[in-house]
């Protein structure tokens, strides 16, 4: 074990390398802050916009997450947050090919806002008294509006607003399907711990876990985050026609030549 004094020079150091590596594509992720600051302050009036907006929000703000857990060697967990962001963007994008799904992703809060009260009931009782009648009884009254529209034809409701359509499926028809199995399965298995997860969290020498600073998924999930990133603003963009066309194709061709150079 290291002391406290050793621990806080091997992170620093490590900082400074990760910087120095990396520096051309955190530049790039600092443009995508601004360029988005600019998207975020437009005027929208469409349901469907309000909502792209909404995630593409969500996955730039996670994007300065896997900035900061990756300068401080926690890839592993920023694997976890950019696999949030994996299902941001497949949903955004998802929503601009079918908008007629949007209502439908909205309505779907309300089923799972009542199933949230009915395992409350079986599980935790002591809980109920903290709910206002009045509260309880609007939650039921939007529940019972919405779930014919999500009852299948055997009287049981979807379990997603996605009506049996799989992230797989629909990161493929909206040209993320090549990180699902790769990014999107191997985060998975960090996220849920499973022996996968484990093995990809092991030290190369031992049966233990690869503890911080380390290098292990600081280039996979920073890849992915930029990529994600990039990808919610420029559906954005495009949806709620904002005008930053020129903006976000100046962003795309510097996101390549950054990750060219690093690679070098």
């Amino acid at each position: 074990m290291r002391d406290e004094t050793d621990e806080h020079d091997a992170f620093a150091l490590f900082a400074t390398r990760l910087h120095k590596k990396y520096q051309p594509v955190v530049q790039e992720c600092m443009d995508l802050v601004r360029i988005g600051n600019v998207l975020f302050r437009r005027p929208l009036t469409e349901p469907l916009h309000k909502v792209i907006r909404f995630i593409a929000k969500i996955v730039a703000n996670s994007n300065g997450a896997v900035l900061t857990l990756n300068e401080n060697g926690y890839g592993n967990d920023a694997m976890k947050v950019a696999r949030s962001m994996f299902d941001g963007a497949v949903t955004s994008a998802y929503l601009r090919l079918h908008p007629d799904s949007v209502e439908d992703y909205l309505n779907y809060d309300s089923i799972r806002r009542w199933r949230f009260y009915e395992y409350m009931v079986s599980d935790s009782p002591e809980y109920l008294g903290r709910i206002p009648k009045d509260a309880l009884e609007a939650m039921k009254q939007e529940y019972e509006q919405v779930a014919p529209g999500f009852m299948r034809r055997n009287n049981k409701l979807w379990d997603s607003w996605r009506r049996g359509v799989s992230l797989h499926a629909m990161s493929k028809e909206v040209g993320l399907g090549q990180f699902y199995v790769p990014f999107y399965g191997t985060a998975s298995g960090i996220h849920h711990m499973d022996a996968s997860g484990m093995r990809g969290q092991m030290t190369f020498d031992a049966f233990d876990v690869e503890v911080a600073p380390s290098d292990r998924y600081v280039h996979e999930a920073l890849a992915m985050s930029h990529n994600l990133t990039w990808r919610v603003l420029y559906d954005f963009n495009e949806e709620a026609r904002l005008g930053m066309h020129a903006e976000m194709e100046a962003a795309r061709k510097g996101l390549m030549t950054a990750w060219e150079v690093v690679r070098q």
